[in-house]
């Protein structure tokens, strides 16, 4: 069996030994090796004189695989999901939205076979397999959609459900009235730190449900806004705009009819 280890760890310990077996300490006038340089060596070469025992687990080796570097390492984005991927050349991998900000990341290696990469996530689970195409673009075989190489979009706000944790006045005001004035209160909104909700109306009603980061797509995709879509019993739904100018408060849709306000 054939290992790889790094020439200078190499030299080390084999002029540690000469030196423990009494023999006279010479001076190395040969330049020093490389650290990042190989060697192959076979195992009974690991033990020169049974003193010295080579264990894998003390070295660590960078890992890298050429053909990452040569075919799938950059940003890629995907047209269809309009996500970004960024792969490595170790093959670590991150996964980022239309706004920069990142989803998930993970590892990759490359199959023997094939060369195709295959993706999995932190825990190690199968994600997909890309394979690279002759125009250069890559290729999810699994969800059958392409990537073209691209770079990243700058980062913006990165919204979450969590964002809106506490409890909240939920408003109302007359139809055709657009005085801030003219608002009063119909129920409140208690939110969890995991996006869910429940809301107590005064008339008695309660709903129970989650919120959702979706968007609002304006100039043909060009320009997409996000929004908390809440979603509850009995097809309950609403929709606030994340990015507005009062703190503390939201609009619902286009027409503010209702609003939250935080307690």
């Amino acid at each position: 069996m054939k290992k790889l280890v790094y020439a200078s760890l190499i030299a080390a310990n084999l002029a540690l030994l000469a030196g423990c077996a009494g023999g006279v300490p010479t001076v190395n006038t040969e330049p020093e090796p490389d650290i990042n340089e190989y060697v192959e060596l076979d195992d009974e070469e690991l033990e020169p004189n049974g003193d010295f025992t080579y264990d894998e687990d003390d070295v660590s080796l960078p890992v890298s695989d050429g053909r990452i570097a040569a075919y799938y390492e950059g940003v890629w984005h995907c047209d269809q999901y309009d996500l970004y991927y960024q792969i490595n050349y170790d093959g670590t991998w991150s996964e980022y939205g239309y706004d920069g900000n990142e989803i998930i990341s993970g590892s990759s290696e490359i199959e023997n076979e094939t060369e195709n990469l295959i993706m999995y996530d932190p825990d190690g689970g199968y994600i997909r397999t890309l394979s690279y195409l002759d125009n250069g673009d890559l290729f999810n075989d699994d969800e059958q959609v392409s990537y073209s190489r691209s770079s990243l979009p700058e980062p913006g706000t990165e919204y979450t459900p969590s964002m809106l944790f506490g409890e909240w006045d939920f408003q109302q005001r007359p139809v055709g009235d657009v005085e801030d004035a003219s608002y009063y209160s119909i129920g409140t909104f208690y939110i969890g730190k995991n996006g869910d909700f429940t809301y107590n109306s005064y008339d008695g009603t309660e709903v129970s449900g989650y919120i959702n980061i979706e968007y609002d797509d304006f100039g043909g995709g060009e320009d997409r806004v996000p929004y908390y879509s809440f979603s509850g019993d009995n097809g309950f739904y609403y929709g606030f705009y994340c990015d507005q100018g009062e703190e503390g408060i939201y609009y619902e849709g286009n027409g503010g009819e209702f609003r939250l306000v935080r307690n």
